[in-house]
């Protein structure tokens, strides 16, 4: 299995691949060292406003979310490269996503998921993220052999893809 992403992106995240490592849960790992920071930046900040500035800023809420759609990249009946949105822009963070796609041809030995963040539909005019590949399918798959693509957008803005061939357990990740 091969996973490679470019740092060509707004995203401006390193993101590695351990073949060894188990799926990614986005809620099991919030970033603790990051919420207790902004905790102590905000009480020093709020230590220093009137109290009703402070009860206005208190009941204020924020939420992170993604800037741009992220999704991936498929090939329509007329052979034209089209965008999948996974994860449309203005998500709250985290978010998951899985969506189950087929195999285009019989026997296929690979799948590739092709990553793009952009809002168009045209695969083109979209940034390129990276791939995530599923090698070593084994022969005799028929066409539409189920492929399940999960993508997950954590706390920290790190995005994670796992492509899963269902029938086989054949699977990688970023």
């Amino acid at each position: 299995a091969t996973c490679v992403f470019q740092a060509r992106t707004s995203l401006n995240r390193s993101i590695k691949r351990n073949p060894n490592a188990a799926p990614y849960d986005a809620k099991a790992a919030p970033d603790e060292d990051q919420e207790e920071v902004q905790e102590e930046t905000r009480q020093k900040f709020l230590g220093r406003l009137s109290q009703s500035v402070k009860d206005l800023l208190s009941s204020v809420k924020t939420t992170n979310v993604n800037a741009h759609t992220l999704g991936m990249v498929v090939n329509t009946r007329e052979g034209k490269r089209k965008v999948a949105p996974m994860i449309p822009r203005n998500t709250p963070l985290p978010a998951e996503i899985i969506r189950t796609c087929g195999t285009v041809l019989p026997n296929q030995s690979r799948v590739t998921v092709q990553v793009v963040e952009g809002e168009s539909e045209n695969a083109d005019e979209c940034i390129p993220v990276g791939t995530c590949q599923v090698t070593n399918l084994p022969r005799g798959l028929p066409k539409g052999s189920p492929v399940q693509i999960r993508f997950i957008y954590d706390h920290s803005g790190v995005l994670h893809v796992e492509v899963l061939h269902l029938a086989t357990g054949v699977w990688a990740q970023t």
